[in-house]
């Protein structure tokens, strides 16, 4: 019979790789990316990097086995491992003057009085000495991972001990220096991985994970690239329409974490089964094909904890992005004289009737559907003049251009107005 007291050999971790053509989490890319990046090579204040790059629907005991198992895939250093002791008195501190405590904090003084050889004492000792090594954290994760009696005992010393060391490694952090050669392998599996992400290469991981202690599974339906694509670059434009070039995004595609508490298990289950769009997935493909530059990546975390926590970003729209938007299209572009429909681009000489003819029609966005008297675009163009046939003709020299790649109803005419077909406006 399987003895709930008895201490595992070993903790369990989510161990997603990025080169079994399967997706991986949102929050595991995210992850991956900030080590790719140096992130987590702060030496003079990790905790921060622990903060702010630690995914909101995990743990700490999920990061930090998380990290712990790439930097053993990559073989990335882990140096300088740090536990806020104070922060940890304070959670449990019942009194200032004398200082007394309560909880998993008072046991582990008394043990430490009592029976200064046991492993929790030792562990304890050296995780709030900062003279704790990898092994060390391990062992740290076995405890706080450990299943604890449903009716959650606080007296017993099974529960004791997983949530002292739960509370001692969510204020636990360590820098992580890669090697030149472990981060450029890293790199390029990164690559390789968003590259199958466009391709739609990936498919669906059917194996279940756990995220704060809740077993979860991915959507059954997760959206195609050109899905993401499509949503997140309508997004943006919208952004860039508001807001200019430079701007700060965030995950408005599901709903925000709470940060006043964890949430239950049901809830959490939840998230991952709806999840069928991933935001870090798309953000660092356009990151990758060069329509935009990531300046900042984070979440929303602050001190003052007045907002529910997603992912933001602050990015800067790049050229590439711009044509590539502009292109795809219905657009006049008056500097360069190109008509783009369809994505099809159309040159025409500049300052000429046809010209003139498409900038008066372009005008206005809001009067493009309209119908167009010829005598009205001339009056437009020439006031003094009002020879509206040449603008008849300029039409009929543009329906040209588009028939011979293939556009043959653009154009709606009569002989005195001209109207753009409305199926070429949405």
């Amino acid at each position: 019979m399987f003895d709930i007291t008895e201490l595992p050999d070993k903790y369990t971790f989510n161990q997603e790789s990025l080169s079994e053509e399967k997706y991986i989490d949102d929050n595991s890319l995210f992850v991956y990316f900030c080590i790719s990046r140096g992130l987590f090579n702060n030496p003079k204040d990790s905790q921060i990097s622990f903060i702010y790059f630690n995914p909101f629907e995990w743990t700490s005991v999920d990061f930090i086995a998380f990290l712990l198992s790439v930097c053993s895939d990559y073989g990335l250093n882990i140096t300088n491992i740090k536990t806020m002791v104070p922060a940890i008195e304070d959670e449990y501190e019942v009194s200032h003057k004398p200082r007394r405590y309560k909880g998993a904090y008072k046991w582990i003084l008394d043990l430490r009085r009592n029976e200064p050889e046991r492993e929790e004492v030792k562990l304890f000792d050296k995780l709030s000495s900062d003279t704790a090594s990898i092994a060390d954290l391990e062992r740290a994760l076995i405890y706080a991972s450990r299943i604890a009696p449903l009716y959650k005992d606080e007296k017993s010393q099974l529960y004791l001990s997983k949530d002292l060391f739960r509370n001692l490694l969510s204020y636990t952090s360590f820098c992580i220096e890669p090697s030149s050669t472990s981060k450029n392998k890293l790199k390029a599996n990164l690559d390789t991985y968003l590259e199958e992400f466009m391709q739609e290469k990936l498919t669906r991981d059917s194996k279940s994970k756990t995220i704060g202690n809740t077993s979860v599974s991915q959507s059954k339906n997760i959206f195609t690239f050109k899905k993401h694509r499509q949503l997140f670059g309508e997004y943006l434009q919208r952004m860039q329409n508001d807001f200019g070039n430079t701007m700060t995004i965030e995950n408005i595609f599901e709903e925000r974490f709470p940060n006043l508490r964890y949430p239950d298990s049901e809830t959490i289950r939840k998230r991952y089964s709806e999840r069928n769009f991933y935001f870090i997935h798309i953000l660092l493909t356009f990151h990758k094909q060069g329509l935009l530059k990531i300046l900042s990546l984070g979440s929303n975390w602050d001190y003052h904890e007045d907002e529910m926590y997603t992912y933001q970003a602050k990015i800067e729209i790049l050229p590439a992005f711009l044509n590539e938007n502009v292109s795809n299209k219905l657009h006049f572009d008056l500097d360069k004289s190109r008509l783009y429909v369809q994505g099809k681009e159309f040159k025409l000489l500049k300052f000429k009737d046809e010209y003139h003819t498409l900038r008066v029609m372009f005008e206005d966005v809001n009067e493009l559907g309209k119908e167009w008297f010829f005598s009205e675009i001339a009056e437009r163009i020439d006031e003094n003049r009002l020879d509206d046939k040449k603008y008849y003709n300029a039409i009929y020299q543009i329906r040209l251009k588009l028939e011979k790649q293939g556009i043959n109803d653009f154009f709606i005419t009569t002989k005195q107005s001209v109207k753009i077909n409305k199926k070429y406006l949405s």
